[in-house]
């Protein structure tokens, strides 16, 4: 039987096996498959019953097809601690892809700026494709604001991240209003060694004068690098950094910024955790 809502799928099983089954409000709506030959009805029905998590009560001669409170706890809990095991090797995922970048320095910063405007000299507006954007945000993860927000991320406890409400955004500061959290005090040495690297980094765009491109009178996003509009040479007075889960299908969207006492934005890197 082709994947259908378990309401129909059910009833049409009880015809054919001549008894009565029916779903109750926890299970009318979860969508099943199954096809079997040559099984008693009642394997079929504990079959039916493990893949939804469900149990059947006798009703008369009806057979229900309920989901207890235990139950159903029981299965939040199980899907919990799946998302929180995939957004923990995500994050595994990009902190190995760190440690296989180069160590940072100033002769790392004015490669990676070379490498920049390599892109940016292949710009063709009217030929433009996914892979000249994904290049700009793989570019952009090796900047000082990129690897920075790889190891903030991976100071995030998954647990929490799981936690969040989906489409709301959560945001850690380094200077916390009532609204925002407050950033772990790791994220005080990272952010440390960012101010020391974005210097060298400001210095490698002033020499080797990079910009965005621009077309037709507008100017086009370099992935995570931006505009090359920010103050990357300033001073940082303030780390934000803000998570949005992005739907139980999808992962969360993390940015990570930092500005200076005037407000100014210094740098700027946005990314992806997966959680599933």
């Amino acid at each position: 039987m082709p994947a259908s809502i378990a309401a129909t799928a059910i009833k049409q099983l009880g015809t054919v096996a001549h008894v009565q089954l029916l779903t109750s409000p926890q299970t009318a709506k979860d969508v099943v498959s199954f096809q079997f030959k040559d099984v008693p009805l009642t394997e079929a029905m504990k079959r039916i019953a493990d893949a939804i998590n469900g149990s059947w009560k006798q009703e008369g001669r009806a057979y229900r097809l309920i989901r207890t409170s235990s139950q159903q706890n029981a299965e939040v809990r199980e899907e919990f601690a799946e998302t929180v095991a995939a957004i923990r090797k995500s994050i595994q995922k990009r902190s190995a892809a760190l440690q296989e970048m180069h160590p940072w320095a100033k002769d790392e910063a004015e490669a990676l700026a070379t490498k920049v405007q390599s892109l940016i000299n292949s710009f063709k507006p009217n030929a433009i494709t996914g892979d000249w954007y994904q290049r700009g945000n793989e570019l952009s993860t090796q900047t000082p604001i990129g690897r920075a927000l790889t190891k903030a991320v991976a100071v995030l406890d998954p647990v929490e991240l799981a936690s969040l409400p989906d489409h709301m955004k959560a945001v850690w500061s380094s200077n916390p209003t009532p609204t925002q959290r407050p950033l772990p005090s790791e994220v005080s040495l990272i952010a440390e060694d960012f101010v020391k690297a974005q210097a060298d980094w400001a210095g490698a765009i002033d020499k080797y004068q990079i910009k965005a491109p621009t077309a037709g009178g507008g100017t086009y996003n370099v992935g995570g690098l931006g505009f090359f509009k920010d103050n990357a040479g300033g001073s940082v007075s303030e780390i934000l950094m803000s998570v949005t889960p992005q739907g139980p299908n999808y992962g969360f969207y993390c940015e990570l910024a930092a500005f200076d006492a005037k407000g100014k934005r210094v740098a700027q890197e946005h990314g992806s955790l997966h959680r599933r």
